[in-house]
């Protein structure tokens, strides 16, 4: 079993390799989400600021979102559908300070303020495998205020660099999924929102770049979120993972090789390419685990257990005119061995794409002559995962999950079409169809949605 999953990976890995042509695209592991934070650490690459410097900045996010059904299975009409509009309010914000006390160390953090509260459990559910629970939820300061990164870089001899804290570990080369992020990380991307950041994890991590070359190796050490002692703020040493990752180029095109360890978990091995062929940008994942979460558990022993291969690759290719960029990729997610149970948690999470994914999106960045008009275009679909049955769902509502939402949530195809007019700048109205289907392509609803992005941006 050993010796054919490992035969199995070099195959990939080797055939992922031969794909390789011209101009770099360089992944790496680090916060992506500012260009105050690159994907290189900052003292790794000598871009250091001046002893003493401080650097304080961030963004806010100001949206309503209004919803109206036009139809589904239901069969009401229009007067209903409006009746039962929904009007959703989104504000939020981050906070980030970068100082950069010497030379060789680095202090940053990043705080998020959010509107809706964190007792939003959908969004909790997204990629987790949270469930929406029917109960009251008491707003604290934890509901606004969230801590997003916070972490200090220092190096020793410019050869290996550290970072300790909570921060984004970005493994993985994917837009729309990413397995091998999801390794290290508390949060999957969710493809509707592809560019929402992920929740990172405490973790201290070691580069070691080699001289004279564009390899680097990337260790870590992981402390169990799980076992954590509340009254003492400690974790049982013996659950720390250990991951590592060994980043090379070929030509003009980067590989990654790597896996992470745990005590009575699953073993996992990864594989990560980009580059381009010819002017498309081409990215690929492979990651492979020896046994699901639930036979772990229920079994501790390294005997009979299931290979679970999870593989994605896409591309992306931008027209510079007339301003049209494309997004495209594809994930297979080979977990069948884990529970379909919503109530079996925590196995439930890769329940949302089991079986074959397909993502698609194309910006239109100019119409009719102006980029005051743009058209954004975006298709999801999900294939091969086993539907819960009506029965199943009916008995979820007496043990106080919402049965209906979750139904609604695990929706097979989802269509979106946004017309977007940009007056001014702080300025932006959209409005287009939202298709989903909850069964294959039956269930049908169709949704009119109406945004208003008012202010905002990045300070």
């Amino acid at each position: 079993m050993k010796k054919t999953a490992l035969i199995i990976l070099a195959l990939a890995f080797f055939s992922t390799a031969a794909f390789a042509d011209d101009d770099d695209l360089f992944f790496g592991d680090g916060v992506e989400y500012q260009s105050d934070v690159s994907a290189k650490d900052d003292l790794a690459k000598g871009i250091i600021f001046e002893d003493g410097s401080v650097r304080v900045g961030g963004s806010l996010d100001a949206e309503l979102e209004t919803s109206t059904i036009l139809y589904d299975k239901s069969g009401k009409g229009f007067s209903d559908y409006l009746d039962e509009s929904t009007l959703t309010p989104r504000l939020g914000a981050t906070l980030f300070f970068d100082a950069r006390p010497s030379q060789t160390l680095r202090i940053y953090t990043k705080f998020g303020f959010d509107y809706p509260f964190k007792s939003d459990a959908m969004s909790m559910f997204n990629y987790n495998g949270t469930l929406p629970m029917a109960s009251t939820v008491e707003t604290t300061i934890a509901d606004y205020f969230s801590v997003k990164e916070l972490f200090t870089d220092f190096s020793i001899n410019d050869l290996i660099f550290f970072r300790f804290g909570i921060h984004v570990v970005k493994w993985g080369t994917g837009y729309f999924y990413s397995p091998v992020s999801d390794l290290i990380n508390t949060s999957s991307i969710d493809p509707e929102n592809a560019n929402k950041d992920v929740n990172g994890c405490l973790n201290l991590r070691a580069q070691i770049i080699f001289p004279g070359t564009q390899n680097v190796l990337w260790l870590y050490v992981v402390p169990d979120s799980e076992s954590v002692n509340s009254m003492e703020f400690s974790t049982a040493l013996k659950y720390t993972s250990l991951a590592a990752k060994y980043e090379f180029v070929i030509d003009t095109w980067e590989f990654g090789i790597g896996g992470i360890y745990k005590l009575n978990h699953a073993p996992k091995m990864m594989l990560t390419a980009s580059g381009n062929i010819g002017n498309v940008n081409v990215f690929s994942e492979l990651l492979y685990a020896y046994g699901s979460d639930k036979e772990w558990a229920l079994n501790k022993n390294w005997d009979d257990k299931s290979s679970i291969f999870k593989f994605t690759i896409g591309g992306s290719y931008y027209w510079k005119n007339p301003q049209i960029a494309l997004m495209a990729q594809y994930y297979y997610d080979g977990n069948k061995f884990d529970s379909n149970n919503p109530l079996d948690l925590p196995y439930f999470a890769d329940y949302v794409t089991q079986g074959h994914n397909v993502a698609l999106t194309v910006s239109f960045g100019k119409l009719f002559g102006s980029t005051d008009f743009t058209l954004n275009l975006i298709g999801l679909a999900n294939f091969g995962r086993k539907d819960l049955s009506p029965t199943f769902l009916a008995g979820l509502s007496s043990l106080g999950v919402d049965a209906d939402m979750l139904n609604t949530y695990l929706k097979a195809v989802t269509l979106g079409a946004i017309f977007y007019y940009s007056p001014i700048n702080e300025i932006s109205l959209g409005l287009g169809p939202y298709v989903t289907f909850n069964n294959g392509f039956e269930d049908p609803s169709v949704a009119l949605k109406f945004y208003f992005t008012l202010g905002g941006g990045n300070f």
